[in-house]
């Protein structure tokens, strides 16, 4: 029988201690979201203007990003000063990326960024989200929510880091221009442009024939680029393009380095050269333990998953794509040595197989999140800000589950979760598990011991699990023995509970999980 077969060894075995309910942060304790109708809503710019010299500057409300953006259009360059996101901010609030033409008319816009603007200091989100971002781009030659880079000086990076922006759409109505999500054009900065730690969901839809565009840069020259631990889940579409699109930049000659970052939206160009990664690099180009698992369609032989055209050295290192992304490299190009690129299923990047895959082909610097799918460690600490589910307090939860071969024709369940500190006296399991073959049975298991981790053997790979890893402090388990094969589908229902004071509370919804006996061979 091909099972999951599983090792119960575990790193710290902690016994829980009796022990007071946690105390959960107040409506009020909770960190801000700022919001606000737009019609309310004026750009506020006093936070710089009252002293230009400072070296930071920390912005958190609506009209403050908005007074940001205005600056940028006033062509305020923040040369080597650091603005920084002190809170998320909302600008609007509905579905950004599926407002009809009549719903966009009345969303908030960015403010219109001229060719002539440049950003050349540093955009640290610490952590914060931006979201229901709208820019309905005017007919300028360069397009980006940053503007552009424009002789960003030789001993300074302009740099972008530690931000998150979701629900956020790009339109351009025009023709021959370069399009980015944060900088549509950049230029002449000899000590280049570094992005890290960045998770953008911003689709950007181009109407007519764009020069370039990228999920992050549109156009680059003279720029050095470097990429490490990013992720673009946008977006893309134009009917071609003249310079490339690509999932992070459109076209480079500055050299481009990329590394621990990911591609999981969609490019959609019926000509042209499209690359997961980087449409067109007529310069170096570098890519390692990085992911595309885009949805790529042209009809374009040259389209790969990392780059549409290359005519500088390239350099692909433990390189991972699905077959949504075409092919590894354009029909033609080739890659000397091995493991460069693997070919992987889309489903293997999700839930627990993603732990197993991201072992398997030593991508330390990543990590399979709650909600199933992977992320570079440098965002996964923030991935909770993502989704409103991660962001909910929790006393226990289940987080997954795995089958081991038995003894004489049956089979072992193990179910997982997790715990969110040891402020309880117990926790436990409450299961029922039913099916056309089986009796109906009923299992209630309260456990004293909890664990800091727990090895896997999945598909001879040894994988540690860890408690932060499956999204909570500590780990709990209860082990199902000698259920039947071959008997149909059976059903478990299972719900996890603590125990203070000796009274027993349960905790979320019933999960289900239905099982094929018949086909577990």
């Amino acid at each position: 029988m091909k099972t999951k077969a599983w090792t119960a060894a575990c790193m710290a075995v902690i016994l829980l201690m009796g022990a007071g309910i946690p105390c959960l942060a107040s409506e009020s304790d909770l960190p801000s979201t700022a919001s606000s109708e737009p019609s309310e809503l004026l750009a506020d710019t006093a936070w710089y203007t009252e002293d230009t010299t400072l070296s930071e500057y920390c912005i958190s409300t609506p009209s403050e990003l908005l007074g940001f953006a205005q600056l940028l259009a006033n062509r305020v360059v923040f040369f080597d000063q650091t603005v920084k996101l002190g809170a998320d901010i909302v600008l609007n609030e509905m579905d950004v990326s599926s407002v009809s033409d009549r719903e966009a008319a009345s969303l908030l816009s960015w403010p219109a960024i001229s060719d002539a603007c440049s950003f050349q200091g540093t955009l640290d989100g610490q952590g914060y989200t931006i979201s229901g971002l709208y820019y309905d781009a005017p007919s300028y030659s360069y397009v980006g929510l940053l503007g552009n880079i424009l002789s960003g000086g030789a001993d300074k990076t302009v740099t972008v880091k530690n931000l998150t922006i979701l629900n956020s759409r790009i339109d351009v109505s025009h023709s021959s221009c370069r399009v980015g999500a944060l900088f549509g054009n950049a230029v002449n900065c000899a000590n280049g442009l570094m992005l890290c730690d960045l998770y953008v969901d911003v689709d950007i839809v181009c109407e007519a024939k764009p020069s370039s565009v990228g999920g992050f840069v549109g156009w680059s020259r003279k720029v050095p680029m470097s990429v490490d631990s990013c992720v673009f889940a946008g977006e893309i579409s134009a009917p071609q393009t003249g310079s490339g699109m690509g999932g992070l930049v459109g076209y480079t000659s500055g050299g481009l380095r990329v590394s621990d970052s990911g591609v999981f939206g969609s490019l959609t160009c019926p000509t042209g050269k499209v690359g997961g990664v980087v449409g067109d690099c007529t310069s170096s180009l570098s890519i390692a333990n990085s992911i595309v698992d885009a949805v790529i369609s042209s009809e374009e032989e040259t389209v790969s998953a990392f780059y549409g055209n290359a005519t500088g050295s390239v350099a692909l290192e433990n390189t991972l794509y699905t077959v949504r992304s075409l092919r590894p490299i354009p029909n033609g190009a080739a890659i000397d040595g091995e493991g460069k690129y693997s070919l992987v299923k889309t489903e293997d990047l999700r839930g627990t197989k993603a732990m197993a895959l991201l072992s398997r082909y030593g991508l330390s610097n990543w990590h399979a999140v709650k909600e199933g799918f992977v992320l570079p460690r440098g965002i996964a600490r923030f991935a909770d800000q993502m989704s409103e589910d991660q962001a909910e307090p929790f006393c226990t939860k289940l987080v997954g589950y795995q089958t081991a071969e038995g003894d004489n024709g049956t089979f072992r369940l193990r179910l997982v979760a997790v715990v969110d500190s040891l402020n309880y006296s117990a926790v436990g399991f409450s299961v029922r598990a039913y099916g056309e073959g089986i009796e109906e049975k009923k299992v209630n298991k309260t456990n004293t011991t909890v664990y800091a981790s727990l090895l896997g053997n999945v598909d001879g790979t040894i994988i540690q699990y860890t408690a932060q890893e499956l999204g909570g402090a500590y780990i709990f388990a209860l082990n199902i023995n000698n259920i039947p094969l071959n008997v149909g589908e059976i059903t478990f229902e299972a719900v996890t509970y603590h125990v203070r004071g000796g009274a027993v509370t349960v905790d979320g919804k019933m999960a289900t999980l239905t099982l094929n006996t018949d086909t577990m061979t």
